[in-house]
């Protein structure tokens, strides 16, 4: 948990900026309850941890962390024309606290 005191004084300028933090209950090189720890001191943030997964959630499900990164960067964009074509449709949704 050093490493959350090292940045402490960074999370005060970005605390309010929207953040999504996904964590693999697996990973190695850094903590998971770093995860939850660095949730409760930013103020705009989501949680998402992946079980099953390591340090690199990106690389080991690409198309779920792609899905889960689209779910939260498009959670409060109105539905538009494309969206509504059946093969064009995202379904937006807050974000869970975890995701298989």
């Amino acid at each position: 948990m050093t490493d959350l005191k090292h940045i402490e004084s960074t999370l005060l300028l970005a605390k309010t900026v929207p953040a999504l933090l996904v964590w693999g209950e697996r990973d190695v090189a850094v903590e998971p309850a770093s995860a939850e720890e660095l949730h409760r001191r930013w103020e705009n943030s989501a949680v998402v941890m992946m079980d099953g997964i390591g340090h690199m959630p990106y690389e080991e499900v690409p198309e779920e962390f792609n899905r889960i990164a689209l779910d939260f960067l498009l959670r409060e964009t109105p539905p538009t024309s494309l969206r509504n074509e059946p093969q064009a449709a995202i379904e937006c949704a807050a974000p869970v606290a975890r995701r298989a």
